[in-house]
């Protein structure tokens, strides 16, 4: 059964590694994120990996030679788990991760735009796992979100990351 697993990439391969691994017939997945970047008096939208040095490979463990995908011009590694086989990763991850991309495999401009009144989860840090809503952009990279401790609503500047 094909499942998902991460390959770590040489520093700025990604396009290397993807060409060379298409080549040998595996099925990859390298989102993109589009972002601006100004080139010499003009800007230019650009597109760079959405985890810059980490792709996704599809295989079936048992059938897909996959030991020779260390040895791929660009590869760095495939990712283990604590066994010396690859450890798989969430296929509802990747996914997921597919419909927020385009036909080219970029994600939406729009996804990691938040709204005032959108409610989000905190993945991560102190507060995770709280659910908030988002009560105004402060800034480029902070939000103020309103959450409910120990039954009062109190407001918290926080990094959009």
């Amino acid at each position: 059964m094909k499942k998902w697993y991460v390959i770590k990439t040489k520093t700025n391969q990604e396009k290397k590694a993807l060409a060379n691994l298409s080549r040998q017939g595996f099925e990859i997945f390298c989102p993109l994120s589009p972002f601006l970047k100004k080139l010499k008096n003009s800007i230019t939208k650009v597109f760079s990996p959405l985890f810059p040095s980490y792709m996704f490979i599809r295989l079936d463990l048992d059938i897909d030679g996959w030991r020779k995908i260390n040895n791929t011009y660009g590869v760095k590694e495939i990712l283990r788990n604590n066994s010396m086989y690859p450890g798989s990763i969430s296929t509802d991850f990747i996914e997921n991760l597919k419909k927020a991309c385009d036909s080219n495999n970029c994600i939406n401009d729009s996804y990691f735009n938040f709204e005032v009144g959108q409610r989000v989860k905190f993945i991560d840090g102190p507060f995770m796992n709280r659910i908030v809503e988002i009560v105004k952009m402060s800034s480029r990279d902070r939000v103020l979100v309103l959450q409910e401790i120990f039954s009062l609503k109190i407001t918290v500047l926080v990094s959009k990351n």
